[in-house]
């Protein structure tokens, strides 16, 4: 968990890195393409299954949902970037910063012991 993590905080800097013109290509937006989502909807939500106490699938499945919002407004940034309108991509970056927070926490709290 701690490198899927990781990972998706270091896809989020990179979509920051676009929106503010220090990198010209993007990662992967495909949701379930990224590392996080490879592990969340592969490894997680088949072990999340018998977490029971944990939030069990349901509480992966609320991670996942929380995980696609992400991309879809990743893409959102990328798009109204891509189409000149830099003022409203840049401000999907609080969006984006809260969204990860938020998903990070959720995952924290599910797994904790």
């Amino acid at each position: 968990m701690f490198y899927a993590k990781a990972e998706h905080h270091a896809w989020i800097e990179a979509i920051v890195d676009i929106l503010n013109w220090k990198r010209q290509t993007a990662p992967t937006i495909n949701f379930d393409q990224c590392r996080f989502g490879v592990w969340l909807r592969g490894e997680a939500l088949v072990y999340g299954a018998v977490l029971h106490g944990r939030g069990g699938f349901r509480g992966f499945h609320n991670i996942d949902l929380l995980h696609q919002r992400i991309h879809t407004l990743a893409a959102e940034g990328l798009s109204l970037n891509g189409d000149g309108r830099r003022k409203e991509a840049l401000g999907r970056i609080a969006d984006l910063y809260e969204l990860r927070d938020e998903l990070f926490d959720k995952l924290n709290n599910l797994l904790q012991p």
